[in-house]
């Protein structure tokens, strides 16, 4: 069995592991205040895409609409397991899709561990100008779905880790806002948290591909998504021609350690 495959099952049979605690009702009641918690899935880098009728007007423009995002295929698996076990999407699941091609979250300028300027206002306010705006219109729906809710568990994937740990270390982390009608709310906290293959350390194989370095597509370590595979496979064609035409080489991003640092 392939490394890919084993950290697949791996990983589904924690969110499996998570799915049998919650769906004990004496247990969910006493503490988020609802009987069924839901399910906030984050996915990972290029893992949203947008829906067949907006890819138009998603490939000319950044901070798609949530609405116009689906997840993709790859996480099948883990939706049909859910489902399985009585969870239902809009209600006790939320597949927490964002623009991954949006910066993740607004910085404060101070390396302390806290971004201060990330707010439940700031989250719910419909800009999608950050993907951890996007995380705030899912937490809202959650909010706003079950009444009562005052947290849900969290299952995030790869790049999905970082943006829910924007959330946690920040302001918004159970923060007061009025959602759309007026109602004054407070964001939920996490109950449980699954972070499955979190880049806490960032990834060079989504970085290269993203300067034009594309040697991890012909060494097939990615890509790891249908669509990040469409995205990488057209701009290796590009840079390839390229290439071939005007005899340039392309930058080499192989991060090299020199004693204390890492440079490229």
């Amino acid at each position: 069995m392939s490394r890919l495959r084993l950290g697949s099952v791996s990983f589904l049979l924690c969110v499996l592991t998570l799915v049998g605690i919650g769906s004990s009702a004496a247990v969910t009641s006493k503490t988020c205040g609802v009987s069924t918690v839901p399910v906030v899935f984050v996915p990972g880098y290029a893992a949203s895409s947008p829906k067949p009728d907006t890819i138009t007007q998603y490939a000319f423009n950044r901070g798609a609409s949530p609405t116009t995002l689906n997840l993709s295929p790859s996480y099948s698996p883990l939706m049909r397991s859910l489902g399985n076990a009585n969870y239902k999407e809009g209600l006790s699941f939320f597949g927490a899709v964002y623009d991954w091609r949006m910066p993740l979250a607004p910085t404060d300028g101070v390396n302390d561990g806290i971004l201060e300027s990330v707010t439940a206002p700031s989250i719910t306010a419909g800009n999608f100008s950050c993907a951890i705006n996007y995380l705030g219109y899912w937490l809202d729906q959650a909010m706003q779905a079950n009444p009562g809710l005052t947290c849900v568990d969290v299952v995030t994937h790869s790049t999905g880790g970082p943006l829910i740990r924007a959330y946690i270390q920040s302001p918004a982390y159970g923060g007061e806002y009025l959602d759309s009608h007026g109602i004054r709310r407070h964001l939920p906290t996490i109950r449980y948290l699954i972070l499955g293959a979190c880049i806490h350390f960032g990834t060079v194989h989504s970085w290269r591909p993203w300067n034009a370095d594309f040697q991890d597509v012909e060494g097939g370590l990615i890509p790891t998504t249908e669509i990040e595979g469409r995205f990488a496979a057209a701009g290796l064609r590009l840079c390839q021609c390229w290439r071939q035409n005007s005899g340039a080489r392309l930058h080499d991003h192989t991060l090299q350690n020199r004693g204390e640092r890492f440079e490229w």
